[in-house]
């Protein structure tokens, strides 16, 4: 009987390890918005700023570069098991960007930014740009 206990908590770590490990994963296959939920805003920025400015803030909520995948193909920035970002040009002046949180997380939900978070800080950044002052 001892053996079979054994064997079955054995057989749950490792069912609990492997479940935590593939759950933090990358969400780089999402390519759109409503696959799980997200939140979309049109920021008066080119691409190449909107890139910068998307790194700054995953930098400024505590995400280290080995964290932060970019996917110039699919147009994304991916702060792994926490937040995608997908920025998509419209024209030269104009960028959406759409936040997506990972399906996945890897941190503890006091400890991740919101969608609300991110856009806040996008925002803010923006408007520093736009004043002329440096990004800090």
């Amino acid at each position: 009987m001892n053996r079979n206990k054994s064997i079955i908590l054995n057989v749950t770590i490792f069912i609990s390890f492997l479940t935590l490990f593939i759950g933090c994963t990358a969400i780089d296959t999402l390519t759109k918005e409503d696959e799980y939920g997200g939140t979309a805003k049109v920021y008066s920025i080119s691409e190449k700023q909107a890139w910068e400015i998307a790194k700054t803030v995953f930098r400024s909520e505590g995400a280290k570069d080995a964290d932060i995948e970019e996917n110039k193909v699919k147009h994304s920035i991916n702060w792994i098991g926490v937040m995608m970002v997908i920025i998509n040009p419209i024209d030269d002046y104009n960028t959406r960007v759409i936040s997506i949180p990972s399906p996945s997380p890897c941190l503890p939900m006091k400890d991740r930014p919101t969608e609300k978070d991110f856009h806040s800080q996008f925002t803010q950044r923006v408007n520093t740009l736009k004043s002329g002052k440096s990004m800090p």
